[in-house]
């Protein structure tokens, strides 16, 4: 759906006063009514802005991981840089509140 309320609303306030206008007003009369024309008071307020705090998951952290290998894999897979066979992947951490995998057996 397309979000047109804005449009209905500035149709419906302009309506009654281009009604009352005569009928052979001109195009040019016509843009310049327009141009004088403001928007202020018909719209609502907008929303605050809310800012929240990004608090990093394991699964965000596993989904930005994979997607940057991947990013890396697709962008560098002309042989020989990067062959498929012989990849082997390593993990970036950083700060101490990283939590361990635990080790595969």
């Amino acid at each position: 759906q397309i979000q047109i309320n804005t449009i209905m609303r500035l149709l419906a306030a302009l309506k009654p006063e281009l009604e009352a206008r005569p009928k052979g007003a001109t195009e040019t009369e016509m843009l310049s009514f327009l141009r004088a024309t403001t928007l202020v008071g018909l719209l609502p307020v907008p929303h605050p802005i809310l800012i929240r705090r990004f608090d990093s998951q394991t699964h965000t952290h596993a989904w930005v991981t994979t997607w940057t290998w991947g990013i890396i894999y697709l962008r560098a897979i002309t042989p020989p840089m990067l062959d498929g066979n012989n990849i082997r992947l390593f993990r970036i951490t950083a700060g101490d509140d990283y939590e361990k995998p635990p080790e595969s057996k």
